[in-house]
């Protein structure tokens, strides 16, 4: 991220990026004619977004800030031209906790500084849902039953709370969820889980479950763990909401 102003006064930011000067294209008024109604030509309008902010904070005391490495969170999808990103800032001496928002596609974005800490939560956990019913399909024998099925789940919940979420959010893949990290199997998590699972499945179901383990292992594949962040925000009495 570029450069970051801040006015110690007004607590008001100046965000740098690479179209401040870029100039925007306004449409005239529509004008009439005996016929029907027109609109003329585009005008081109200049624009230089920080002379705008040291204009209006002109004899105010300002302030550089340096973005905090790894400080970034978000929720939602990342093609959502909407979603909220919250990162951490300083000034050398304090930090400030910066909020990017749009109301809509058709205006710029806005930064705020936020009166708050945020604390970011971790928890780690299996795709139950997807992963029972690609399980139901691709080993539908009768012998496969559903107490097998649920005992094989409790066995990889329990692989997922030996997780360090932490070290392996590092470590993980982001798709299109932006506060969801997948984490592919490692292979002595595998060796473990069918260890466990050899006294659930007889031999020629477990050579099946092995197979259907490595080919959903890896990537977003159903067998991966989710690591999913979620925010708090210190203190709790803000007047509103933060993520709005």
């Amino acid at each position: 991220m570029n450069k970051i102003i801040r006015c110690i006064e007004c607590n008001a930011l100046y965000v740098a990026t690479p179209y401040d000067q870029t100039p925007e294209y306004v449409r005239d008024d529509m004008r009439d004619d005996v016929h029907r109604q027109y609109c003329s030509e585009y005008r081109e309008a200049e624009k230089n977004d920080y002379q705008v902010f040291f204009h209006e904070h002109r004899g105010h005391a300002l302030e550089n800030l340096s973005v905090i490495e790894n400080s970034f969170y978000s929720e939602g999808p990342y093609f959502d031209p909407h979603r909220i990103l919250y990162f951490e800032t300083t000034n050398g001496k304090e930090t400030f906790l910066i909020k990017r928002w749009r109301r809509s596609v058709l205006e710029p974005v806005h930064y705020d500084v936020v009166p708050a800490k945020l604390e970011v939560l971790m928890t780690v956990d299996i795709q139950q849902s997807d992963l029972t019913k690609q399980l139901r399909h691709e080993m539908s024998e009768p012998s496969v039953t559903p107490e097998k099925l649920n005992r094989f789940i409790a066995i990889l919940q329990d692989e997922a709370r030996k997780i360090d979420p932490i070290r392996c959010a590092a470590e993980g893949i982001e798709v299109h969820e932006a506060n969801i990290v997948f984490v592919p199997l490692a292979e002595d998590q595998i060796a473990r889980i069918l260890d466990k699972s050899r006294s659930i499945f007889t031999p020629e179901e477990l050579t099946r479950l092995e197979r259907f383990i490595r080919d959903n292992a890896e990537y977003n594949g159903v067998m991966t763990f989710l690591i999913k962040k979620s925010a708090v925000f210190h203190p709790e009495n803000l007047k509103e909401p933060l993520a709005n």
